[in-house]
């Protein structure tokens, strides 16, 4: 960490690391306090910026109270991991419906990890995986050729690290 003192008198500090993704601290500041007549020593965190591997701000939401802060809007199922605050998971009808041939999946992912996306028979055998990847969150489309399936409805599989997305899509002759 580096610090610098500010016109004001205030000092700030930079802190660089690494979040490891297995716990919820972020990192840890060195600091020495002197209290002299006081019970506690203020510490106020005005401003928060988390890095991504590129230099990008990533947009956090934040509370800071007492010398602490919390990052708000963390997702934690399947495991500690940042998300996109701003984003929404779905999955979009296919295009065409019904479709004799190609058909087009838009879906939108919230938060990073693996994602995959399958076509099942109304059995839920699949039939095709179409996807199986680590995404960006993000709005992403996937192509499917339904010519080599018979006439009949099929269900497309979306399951991100967290949610699980079905819908049916119609293949004609």
């Amino acid at each position: 960490s580096r610090g610098t003192v500010t016109a004001d008198g205030l000092q700030t500090t930079t802190i660089t690391g690494t979040w490891d993704g297995k716990t919820d601290v972020l990192s840890q500041i060195p600091m020495t306090v002197g209290l002299g007549r006081f019970e506690k020593s203020l510490m106020m965190v005005p401003s928060f910026t988390w890095l991504d591997n590129n230099g990008a701000d990533l947009p956090l939401d934040y509370a800071s109270s007492n010398g602490s802060f919390t990052l708000l809007k963390i997702c934690t199922a399947g495991g500690a991991r940042l998300f996109d605050v701003m984003g929404k998971a779905e999955l979009n009808q296919s295009r065409p419906n019904p479709s004799r041939h190609e058909t087009m999946i838009d879906f939108t992912t919230s938060e990073q990890g693996t994602t995959t996306l399958v076509i099942t028979d109304m059995l839920g055998r699949t039939v095709q995986s179409l996807l199986s990847s680590d995404l960006t969150p993000g709005k992403h489309t996937a192509q499917f050729d339904a010519t080599h399936l018979a006439e009949g409805v099929y269900y497309y599989i979306l399951k991100t690290p967290s949610q699980r997305f079905i819908k049916a899509m119609q293949v004609i002759r």
